[in-house]
């Protein structure tokens, strides 16, 4: 999808302790982790949307999960207007070279609810990417293009997991076969926040 005439890139950088906002952290931070076990998956809270008019699904009892990590802006003081494709840069270190990274774009209003607007998924094989001298993997995922306003008062939120099953098949974390292996492996995930690491969401907005 081409970006809409007039737009610009709204860059949102991830912050240790949760946090959301425009500016690149500064200098080193301890990276927020988490925990996946193939054997009690992320679950997914919806599959494919065909019409932008459909019923969001509310992710609240997604982020509560120990699997999951949340960062939030504070409420917008204007409407923050986006429309073409969406992004999601993070900096990543984990136990196993077999694993998944899902990313969910959400928008927080006024009463709580954490409604989805847009997510990604990418699954890490050996050397695909490689990694750096901290053992450190840079990854995109790339997100469904959108048009969707957040609304002054709201928060944008970025969840963080390794799954969405049963719509990503579980990422068993050995390499075998999805559909014949049996053995699984859990994941200790770790993403980085740091000024020579930053993680940002991407937005295309007017």
């Amino acid at each position: 999808m081409a970006t809409p005439p007039g737009s610009r890139e709204h860059k949102l950088y991830l912050q240790p302790g949760g946090g959301l906002d425009s500016s690149v952290p500064n200098g080193p931070s301890t990276p927020s982790t988490f925990t996946y076990d193939p054997s009690d998956p992320t679950p997914s809270m919806h599959g494919p949307r065909l019409f932008g008019a459909a019923k969001r699904p509310d992710m609240t009892v997604l982020q509560r999960r120990a699997d999951v990590l949340s960062f939030s802006t504070h409420p917008l003081d204007t409407d923050l207007e986006a429309i073409g494709p969406i992004r999601v840069q993070l900096h990543v270190r984990s136990t196993l070279n077999h694993t998944d990274f899902y990313v969910c774009v959400c928008d927080v209003d006024r009463a709580g609810r954490v409604l989805h607007v847009v997510d990604g998924y990418l699954r890490l094989r050996p050397g695909r990417p490689t990694a750096d001298y901290e053992s450190v993997k840079s990854i995109v995922l790339k997100c469904w293009p959108t048009a969707y306003v957040f609304s002054a008062g709201h928060r944008v939120r970025l969840l963080v997991a390794s799954g969405a099953h049963p719509r990503y098949a579980r990422n068993l974390g050995t390499g075998e076969s999805l559909g014949a292996g049996v053995h699984m492996l859990v994941a200790n995930q770790e993403v980085l926040h740091e000024s020579t690491h930053p993680s940002a969401l991407f937005l295309t907005a007017m």
